[in-house]
């Protein structure tokens, strides 16, 4: 078990055991972009293939990643919100 990102994580429940198996590599790089905040760019470009020619992983290992996914972007601060108000004024 990764002890910086069990720690990173938090929740028990979300320990990508399956991952780690499967994967160590991957774990590690999670790990390495957890504090960098280049994380959620990192996870995109591993479930979503963009040259596709990847063979995918197991159901289990995606529901591992989109998890951790999920829980690093609900720890992130929201974004703010730039206003445009001619394209508000215009849709009106």
């Amino acid at each position: 078990m990764n002890n910086k990102l069990a720690a990173q994580l938090n929740t028990p429940k979300l320990y990508p055991h399956q991952l780690e198996q499967a994967f160590p590599h991957i774990v590690a790089k999670i790990t390495e972009h957890w504090d960098a905040r280049s994380l959620d760019c990192y996870l995109d470009s591993l479930l979503f293939d963009s040259r596709g020619n990847r063979s995918g992983f197991s159901t289990a290992v995606l529901s591992e990643m989109f998890a951790i996914q999920n829980h690093y972007r609900a720890l992130q601060p929201p974004k703010q919100r730039s206003i445009d108000t001619w394209s508000e004024l215009i849709s009106l």
